[in-house]
């Protein structure tokens, strides 16, 4: 409603929950074990960096593992590149958007491997 500390607040409030959401979403690509799926997810949310970035307000690194698992699932067929539709394109280019803006660690890892 147009107070960013509000969302700000939530956003840190509510952020394990999108890890674990985030991460889920992913581990559904890789196992069809409904239970593996949740524990992994749960241990990706409570892990010692997802607290540590909460506890100290390090909003990149909680952006940045929001959107790290969104990253993988669309990357995961980066060989065929050729095949890609400009949505999914546009759709990698904006999320590798973001994550410069806040990590430059992804700008390091993707040098020279896109091209």
């Amino acid at each position: 409603f147009g107070k960013a500390s509000l969302f700000i607040s939530l956003l840190f409030f509510f952020a394990p929950l999108i890890f674990m959401l985030a991460s889920f979403r992913l581990f559904a690509r890789i196992t069809s074990h409904n239970w593996l799926r949740v524990t992994a997810s749960f241990l990706y949310a409570i892990s010692p960096v997802a607290i540590a970035a909460i506890s100290t307000g390090h909003i990149a690194t909680v952006l940045f593992m929001i959107l790290a698992p969104y990253l993988a699932l669309l990357l995961r067929d980066i060989e065929n590149i050729q095949d890609f539709t400009w949505r999914k394109i546009a759709g990698i280019s904006l999320l590798l958007a973001l994550l410069y803006g806040f990590s430059l660690m992804i700008f390091y890892f993707f040098r020279g491997r896109l091209c």
